[in-house]
């Protein structure tokens, strides 16, 4: 009788299997007919299994879970055949199971033709770098997140749709208060049911994220538990009254209007307090004002703080110069007046260009000579967006290392300081050297930053550019730009592809500059051979929690070199923000410790997620360019 149910529940929701049918397996129809299958591997296919996509698979399965769920007592209710199942002879408590079943096989199986059919369609591609990506470990991983994530949700909604649309509200209060709070109270994370199908991962590895699934998968085994009391017990007669009373107009309209009035107090009520903290934190905050004032050359329009005067005046002197030294460098176009904020306050940077505009922090730079290579650097990347008919912006991902490293050779090649960048140099090689970097690696930004440094971009790219200058002259830099932003250029390339495409439109081969790339890498690794070897690398993780701060421990794998070593970690607060939003502490050397240890202390309400990301690193001394290892993820204990 029970097995009957379940086929009749199947039946009553078939308008909901097609419509989630429909859902998971449109990219049959899509893709063929408006994509590039042969172009698009598995990943780019199911964009969830990105770690940062800005709208989560878990928005669109609550959605059909809520959907799911609201169709199943609520509507036997609603049509009168409510008593029919009743009357029949088998308990009420197996009318609740057997819906449960129905619509949890449905949400699962339809689930699973849509991963199906994201494993058919990658197949289709051959290319030998974006082609042959299934990873059936995390295949099967992403299904199982997602699944319980669909049991956890429909655990829920059935609890919700025992109270009609009310059940929406409360349960957009609690998600308001989860957001509002979780960075003063960190342990709501653990709450927040999105981060069951946040895609996270230790190198190539999907993570399971155990403790927030038992925590989460109890609370809705709860959740099921009080409504198969509510919906198959007696309970359920007693809202029989304000479900008649809602049914008429009045009933409805007075039901809106309480609503949206409990939802805005709560609002209120949650915003508050964090607008008086706002506020309090602006109090203290002391802010440097200062006036300013406008000069105007041949080729710039700037903007100076008043106080800082004679340092401004002393690089308008000779910005026109850098303007013609920098374009005649890059063959380029005059680019009309060129906007330049010289007012700017970074903790973050030295300058930033955009299109017809540089802002720079001149407060950074203690010489003339820094400060001149610094607008190079700016007024080069100024010229490579209107050189590439912006498409240098365009193909952000692929072009960021080529962009900076650009304006890196241009800026060192006009204003050379031999010292650092040789200290630059050192580093990067180190990295590239004990992390086996590719081409492949640099050309993809997203990929790179989860792993490496951002500040590789400018030195392994600076290499990059002068590759192409060694193998094929200085000119082919510019024109590099200029075949970027061609007419006719195909769209939608890989890196790989765009920047074969790229070279080929100039004659030249991407395979010949990567050659030459390594060898300059190569040469420079056997110059600093002895300086590599006497670098320590750093090696640990989270070691725990003392009175409020977390803990982190790096071993040192060889001695202390020559020099003052000034230890850092540095970190994101949560694994789910951006790569640029990261923090940094000071670590003390353990010197009773064989072999040596450096011991970080991280505030703990700096981290609000359940797994943050890290990289441990040096100064050397001093100088401005640090050393880091990879960035890695540890549990926020």
């Amino acid at each position: 009788m029970r097995y009957t149910l379940i086929k009749k529940e199947i039946r009553q929701l078939l308008p909901i299997a097609i419509l989630l049918i429909l859902f998971f397996t449109e990219k049959l129809i899509s893709e063929p007919f408006f994509g590039r299958l042969d172009e698009k591997s598995w990943s780019g296919i199911c964009e969830y299994l990105e770690p940062d996509i800005p709208v989560p698979i878990s928005l669109f399965l609550m959605i059909l879970c809520l959907m799911t769920a609201y169709a199943l007592f609520p509507r036997e209710h609603d049509d009168m055949t409510i008593e029919y199942l009743y009357s029949l002879p088998v308990s009420r408590s197996a009318v609740f199971i057997s819906k449960y079943i129905a619509a949890l096989s449905i949400l699962c199986g339809s689930l699973m033709l849509g991963c199906i059919t994201e494993w058919i369609l990658q197949l289709f591609n051959s290319q030998p770098y974006t082609g042959d990506q299934f990873n059936l470990r995390t295949g099967v991983t992403a299904y199982f997140l997602m699944a319980i994530f669909n049991f956890i949700m429909l655990s829920h909604g059935l609890l919700l749709s025992f109270f009609r649309r009310f059940g929406l509200l409360l349960l957009g209060m609690i998600w308001v208060f989860i957001s509002s709070f979780k960075e003063k109270l960190p342990f709501l994370e653990y709450l927040n049911i999105f981060n069951v199908t946040k895609m996270e991962y230790y190198g190539q590895t999907l993570l399971v994220p155990w403790k927030l699934l038992y925590i989460n998968t109890g609370i809705a085994v709860i959740s099921l538990l009080i409504a198969g009391f509510l919906w198959a017990t007696p309970a359920e007669q007693f809202t029989m009254w304000y479900r008649q009373f809602f049914k008429k107009r009045i009933g409805t309209i007075i039901g809106i209007a309480t609503s949206i009035a409990v939802f805005i107090f709560f609002v209120t009520i949650v915003d508050r307090p964090m607008k008086d903290e706002m506020e309090k934190n602006l109090m203290k905050e002391q802010y440097i004002s200062f006036k300013t004032a406008t000069f105007s050359t041949e080729h710039y329009n700037l903007t100076y703080p008043q106080n800082l005067r004679e340092t401004a005046h002393e690089l308008i002197g000779r910005a026109d110069e850098v303007y013609v030294r920098t374009r005649d460098f890059l063959f380029a176009q005059d680019s009309g007046p060129i906007a330049a904020d010289l007012t700017e306050e970074s903790n973050e940077h030295a300058g930033i260009a955009a299109l017809y505009k540089i802002r720079m922090d001149i407060r950074k730079t203690k010489k003339l000579e820094d400060r001149l290579r610094v607008f190079a650097h700016e007024t080069t990347h100024v010229f490579a967006i209107l050189e590439s008919n912006r498409k240098i912006n365009d193909y952000w991902n692929s072009t960021l290392f080529f962009n900076e490293g650009l304006a890196e050779h241009v800026s060192y090649t006009l204003f050379p300081d031999e010292e650092k960048l040789e200290a630059k140099n050192l580093l990067s090689v180190t990295t590239w050297k004990r992390n086996k970097i590719t081409f492949d690696d640099l050309a993809d930004m997203e990929s790179f930053k989860k792993r490496y440094s951002e500040e590789l971009f400018y030195t392994l790219g600076h290499l990059w550019v002068k590759a192409i200058s060694d193998t094929y002259g200085d000119k082919t830099i510019s024109d590099t730009l200029r075949a970027l932003g061609r007419e006719g250029a195909p769209t939608n390339l890989g890196s790989h592809l765009l920047w074969q495409d790229t070279l080929q439109a100039i004659d030249c081969d991407l395979e010949k500059v990567n050659t030459t790339w390594i060898k300059l890498l190569n040469d420079l690794s056997i110059k600093y051979e002895k300086r590599i070897e006497a670098l320590p690398r750093l090696s640990g993780g989270v070691v725990g929690k003392e009175k409020g701060e977390t803990i982190l421990t790096a071993t040192l794998d060889r001695e202390l070199p020559p020099g003052n070593l000034l230890f850092i970690v540095r970190y994101r607060k949560d694994s789910s923000v951006k790569h640029e939003d990261t923090h940094m502490v000071f670590g003390q050397i353990q010197w009773n410790k064989e072999p040596l240890e450096v011991r970080f202390s991280i505030p703990s309400y700096r981290l609000i997620g359940r797994r943050f990301e890290y990289q441990f690193g040096y100064f050397i001394n001093h100088k401005d360019f640090p050393y880091f290892e990879a960035w890695q993820s540890g549990e926020n204990k």
